[in-house]
């Protein structure tokens, strides 16, 4: 079984997930895209990779990887905070199109000092890509934006997820076997 803090970083993937299919379902909708398919969609793409998460942490017997626990603590705390800061205040000023766009931004910011907590690089181009698409979908009317902003931060925490995935080695292969 997993040490605890394998655990944690299974937590931080798991909710990473859930936040790609809320943001996919959220762009979908923006979109107008038929519902039942993209659910659909949707929930295989989060079951494959949530599956693939509970192998690499739960059942594999792969080395742990070195990770700063103290600063992926501290991220996940100033993630908390400025969302609900972000909400609030859009909240508060009726510029609640803009809620969507900003917590894309926030959560690609957090990504980029959470991929040196965690030694993953992936999160460097993550993050970046995810703070672009947000900013460029503020420029967009307002149905648009939530498109552009939803499927863009799924899409790109997706790949991100994969590539992750792929370079450890989680699926089956001599390094895992043996």
């Amino acid at each position: 079984m997993a040490a605890n803090p394998q655990k944690r970083l299974f937590t931080t993937e798991a909710i990473t997930l859930v936040f790609a299919a809320f943001w996919a379902l959220r762009g979908g909708k923006a979109a107008l895209l038929p519902q039942t398919p993209l659910c659909i969609l949707i929930g295989i793409i989060s079951i494959l990779l949530l599956g693939s998460f509970i192998a690499r942490y739960f059942y594999l017997t792969l080395p742990e990887q070195p990770f700063n626990q103290i600063l992926l603590k501290h991220i996940q705390i100033w993630r908390g905070v400025s969302l609900f800061f972000v909400g609030f205040l859009t909240n508060a000023t009726h510029h609640t199109e803009l809620m969507y766009p900003l917590i894309g931004g926030i959560i690609g910011l957090t990504l980029i000092p959470m991929a040196r907590a965690l030694n993953e690089p992936v999160h460097y181009y993550a993050g970046t890509i995810i703070v672009l698409i947000s900013c460029f979908s503020c420029l967009l009317p307002d149905p648009m934006h939530m498109t552009v902003a939803g499927l863009g931060t799924a899409i790109t925490l997706w790949i991100s997820a994969t590539i992750r995935l792929a370079r450890v080695h989680t699926y089956t292969t001599q390094e895992t076997v043996a």
